[in-house]
């Protein structure tokens, strides 16, 4: 007989990040007793789903969380779930995949012509490396260019347009990363 795994899904509250050195990372705060329920690891991905679908990586909880079936969210995480602070989301293990190709936008009307220089794209693939994404997912990345337009606190916001393969994915060093050349107005 063949025994089919399903995967485990708990359902927590949202609540504010303690750290603001996480801040816009796509980073999810989780206790000791939930990694376990979940059998995720500190580093793990896992799938965060409200009225969207968003991924993040497992930090470790502060002590002051312990136990209280939450989860730590920034806002940007918040944002590509679909929820607010204090609203309930199911959480799961990701099993995600290298990814091939991703394709972002930017979301600004002035963005575009700047992210295009070469300079400024090679320090953009840099700091994608290692990064959890998923389509839909708006994402903050800090570049030093000059030649970057200042969006959010010298952060440009992008748009992972597209994946290869889909779903939750990992980008390394050989991925191929696309500019869009698609504007994205933000909404």
């Amino acid at each position: 007989m063949i025994e089919t795994l399903r995967k485990i899904e708990i359902e927590l509250i949202t609540d504010d990040i303690a750290f603001l050195t996480d801040a816009c990372e796509g980073v999810a705060c989780l206790d000791l007793q939930t990694r376990q329920a979940l059998n995720v690891e500190i580093g793990d991905a896992i799938e965060i789903e409200g009225s969207k679908t968003t991924v993040a990586v497992v930090r470790d909880a502060s002590m002051y969380d312990a136990g209280r079936n939450i989860i730590s969210l920034d806002w940007m995480t918040l944002e590509n779930a679909g929820v607010r602070f204090g609203k309930k989301v199911k959480v799961r293990k990701a099993e995600p995949k290298n990814a091939q190709k991703v394709i972002i936008s930017a979301l600004a009307s002035d963005i575009r012509k700047y992210v295009l220089k070469e300079k400024t794209l090679d320090e953009l693939r840099k700091k994608l490396i290692w990064r959890y994404v998923i389509k839909g997912d708006r994402i903050l990345i800090s570049v030093s260019s000059e030649d970057f337009f200042i969006v959010f606190r010298n952060r440009p916001i992008l748009l992972i347009t597209n994946t290869h393969p889909g779903g939750v994915v990992y980008i390394d060093g050989s991925t191929e990363v696309f500019i869009n050349d698609k504007m994205i107005l933000d909404h």
